[in-house]
């Protein structure tokens, strides 16, 4: 009877220490995935933030760009004469010669457009949007808030003054960015290099409108509410974990746009796309070590 006994007591204990060693295993595996889950989550945080910071520099530099551009083209003699076609064919190179336009145009000190390009439509037209007015009244190079032109589009406005060779104010040369539409800002904010995790880039303006989304649906959306686009508002670059008002939580950088009047941008990173390589990575170890794990 004792052997017995004896026998059954031995595989109890060998039982309570395959029990023990498997949940040394289990509490192992669950310690390297929260390990893991967390490094992931700061690493994206990180890079968000730096990309984020990348970018805000490389859009202040393409509107410097724009406005050295417009102001060395409003050197022409032609934007002083009153010839509406001799200007048109100089607006026309503007569009032929780069990428930063939608459309260009040259308004007199009066705010009344003398021609335009791609096509002539606007000629004659006396503008009372708040881009021209700003112009009219500041007279120097200026960077508009966006706002709903006369063409119906949400659009920005670069603008630059014009003077005679005396000094005397003639008006303003412009070019037109449709927030909708392709052009070199809209393709700088476009290039993300991670889209296979689903981050992406959002663009606010500091009202916290959405002037730039991959989703064109969400543009002119009021998303103030967010922590993160407040934060951004007041000039702030940082990183943070935020459910965002569509209720996703997401991994955010965000930074300032110095030259924009505030503009705020976000790289963000949905945290769904990052437990899934941690949970790839509990898959991998429970195949590795089996629960077989005495033999």
């Amino acid at each position: 009877m004792k052997k017995p006994i004896r026998l059954r007591i031995q595989w109890l204990i060998l039982g309570l220490l395959a029990f023990a060693m498997l949940g040394t295993y289990a509490g192992s595996v669950i310690s390297s995935v929260v390990v893991s889950k967390n490094n992931l989550e700061k690493n994206y945080l990180i890079e968000n933030q730096y990309y984020a910071q990348k970018l805000a520099a490389t859009t202040d530099s393409l509107f410097e760009d724009m406005i050295k551009y417009l102001t060395a083209e409003a050197q022409d003699i032609n934007y002083l004469t009153a010839d509406s076609w001799k200007i048109h064919e100089e607006l026309e190179f503007i569009l032929q010669s780069t990428t930063y336009f939608n459309s260009v145009f040259f308004a007199d000190k009066t705010g009344r457009v003398v021609s335009s390009a791609p096509d002539m439509a606007l000629n004659g037209t006396k503008l009372t949007s708040v881009g021209a007015k700003k112009a009219l009244e500041k007279k120097v190079p200026i960077i508009s808030k966006p706002y709903v032109g006369v063409t119906g589009k949400l659009i920005m406005l670069i603008s630059v003054p014009v003077f005679d060779e005396s000094g005397s104010y003639e008006g303003f040369l412009a070019g037109t960015i449709y927030l909708h539409e392709d052009n070199s800002l809209i393709q700088v904010l476009g290039q993300h290099p991670k889209h296979e995790n689903n981050s992406y880039v959002y663009v606010v303006d500091s009202e916290g409108n959405i002037i730039y989304h991959p989703d064109k649906n969400r543009i002119n959306d009021n998303v103030k509410e967010n922590k993160v686009v407040q934060y951004v508002l007041e000039g702030r670059n940082g990183n943070l974990e935020v459910t965002n008002t569509k209720g996703i939580a997401m991994l955010a950088g965000y930074a300032s746009a110095a030259s924009t009047s505030k503009w705020g941008i976000v790289s963000q990173t949905p945290k769904e796309s990052v437990m899934e390589p941690t949970f790839e990575m509990a898959s991998y170890l429970c195949r590795k070590f089996p629960t077989g794990i005495l033999s």
